[in-house]
């Protein structure tokens, strides 16, 4: 994926989200499990402070959906795929399959783990100080919001 797609921002934001929040689970298409159990180690090696990190679950279909730790009913906090996620306005939605982006979101999150995020100022790259805009991101992707 190219730096000037409209999707990047919200890629950079997942990734970040990733690394920062308290996520219960990173939901993901069999194939994935090891890259992103990979991950995982490499977030506790670099995050020795953090006590909880996500566990690495199974999705039939070609999505990733990460849950946050502390929540009620089925609103995720990240979702890629293709299904139209406008009844959940608060959700950051990448709409492109997990097969699309998987390569790209996990070498992001290795990219900001090695610059130190997110224990670092200003390493976490364009946006990363400033509150997700979720509405202006799907209006970037023209996508229904």
């Amino acid at each position: 994926m190219r730096i000037t797609d409209p999707a990047w921002p919200a890629v950079q934001e997942a990734a970040r989200m990733m690394l920062r929040e308290d996520v219960a689970s990173i939901m993901a298409p069999e194939p994935f499990h090891d890259a992103l159990q990979e991950l995982v180690l490499k977030m506790g090696d670099s995050m020795a402070a953090r006590q909880h990190f996500p566990l690495v679950a199974n999705v039939e279909s070609d999505v990733i959906i990460l849950t946050p730790r502390n929540h009620s009913g089925p609103v995720p906090k990240m979702y890629c795929g293709l299904e139209n996620m406008a009844q959940y306005p608060a959700t950051l939605w990448i709409p492109q399959t997990a097969s699309e982006l998987m390569e790209t979101l996990i070498q992001t999150m290795h990219d900001l783990l090695e610059a130190g995020y997110p224990g670092c100022l200003g390493c976490g790259g364009p946006g990363a100080e400033e509150e997700w805009d979720e509405t202006a991101s799907r209006k970037r992707m023209k996508v229904e919001y």
